[in-house]
């Protein structure tokens, strides 16, 4: 075939010829082209369908994210609700795919300080929906003194909790008080500590021992107690975790939604009580930028390699496919941009034929 097109190009042509040789041309020029258009493409981290597990050498990454539910945190559960899906969709955009259960713990006081419940408990789960409709649930409303029940909280996420103890297992604390024992007279209700009987201590001792890491995000009212900081600290540091203090900075509401994607539900300022309506501005913190870091540092300690680098200090920006393609199908580009030079070959032989035909 290749003898038949140089014969038509160099010797002179007949106008048969030079349709024949166009036919052959294109034909190429498809073949060249399909390789590209039926490559497989990565799964759609966008789709909300349950991640199950895909094989038994798929790295399992477990998080629960253990969140002061009382009325003073109500702009750091906005910040989960509406940035969790990005953050697991940038989890799960390395290579190989990791599986995620994610689970959720909140908790608040015990009576007569709080009324509502001590702790609330959301199991681990694949099916992204599910932990949707879990944030949906949780509100910010009671608390009564300033400590809460943070140990309480401790002690359902660490024991009751489904673990399956061969996954990379994760606690994100996210809370404005200390527990319970440690404030003295800022303690109204529990100077003696937890009326259970728990101690975040050992509580962190034991998820340490049970190989699970918590990281801690002491949100704008932690630096108001005498030993808010440093227990946090402490938990982060007895299980190999890190401690983070969260910044605040007022952003343009309606920017901010745009260049986050935040969900449309989430995406009303005047539901937001940090709203300012005559400069049109939300109050934000770094939370999510926080959770993406540790859930991808997860990741990438179970094996997980991501083409891109994670900026920690600024919330990350996704783009429509909820991350970076996968190295596998690193070559598509490749051949879609060799099909397109093909195509421009075709349109260039034919041109000249024609000249020369004239």
């Amino acid at each position: 075939m290749i003898i038949e097109i140089y014969k038509l190009i160099f010797d002179k042509p007949r106008i048969n010829d030079l349709f024949t040789y166009l036919i052959v041309a294109l034909t190429i020029s498809v073949l060249s082209f399909i390789p590209a258009v039926t490559a497989e493409l990565p799964d759609n981290p966008n789709s909300n369908s349950p991640v199950l597990p895909n094989d038994s050498d798929i790295p399992l990454i477990e998080v629960v994210f253990l969140l002061d539910s009382t009325g003073s945190m109500s702009d750091e559960i906005l910040s989960v609700k509406s940035h969790i899906q990005n953050i697991l969709e940038d989890t799960m955009s390395g290579n190989p795919r990791p599986d995620l259960r994610i689970g959720i713990v909140t908790y608040r006081d015990h009576s007569p300080e709080d009324e509502t419940y001590i702790y609330k408990m959301f199991d681990l789960t694949t099916d992204i929906d599910q932990v949707m409709d879990d944030l949906r649930d949780i509100n910010a409303m009671g608390g009564g003194d300033g400590p809460e029940a943070v140990a309480d909280g401790l002690h359902a996420a660490v024991h009751d909790m489904d673990w399956s103890g061969d996954a990379m297992m994760v606690i994100f604390l996210i809370g404005d008080a200390p527990p319970h024992g440690l404030e003295g007279n800022g303690d109204s209700s529990f100077k003696q500590g937890c009326p259970l009987g728990y101690d975040y201590l050992e509580e962190s001792e034991l998820a340490a021992e049970l190989g699970i890491t918590i990281h801690s995000l002491g949100c704008s009212g932690i630096k108001d107690y005498n030993h808010g900081t440093d227990v946090f600290k402490e938990i982060s540091k007895t299980t190999g975790g890190k401690y983070e203090r969260l910044e605040y900075r007022r952003v343009v509401a309606v920017d901010y939604y745009e260049s986050e994607m935040v969900a449309p539900e989430y995406a009303d300022a005047s539901k937001d009580t940090t709203y300012d309506e005559k400069s049109g501005t939300i109050l934000i913190s770094n939370l999510n930028s926080i959770t993406g870091w540790g859930m991808r540092s997860a990741a990438m300690e179970a094996g997980v390699s991501y083409t891109d680098t994670f900026n920690k200090t600024g919330s990350p920006h996704y783009n429509g496919t909820g991350g970076v393609p996968l190295d596998d199908n690193k070559d598509i580009p490749t051949l879609l941009g060799l099909s397109f030079v093909a195509l421009l070959l075709v349109v260039a032989s034919a041109v000249v034929m024609v000249r020369r035909h004239r």
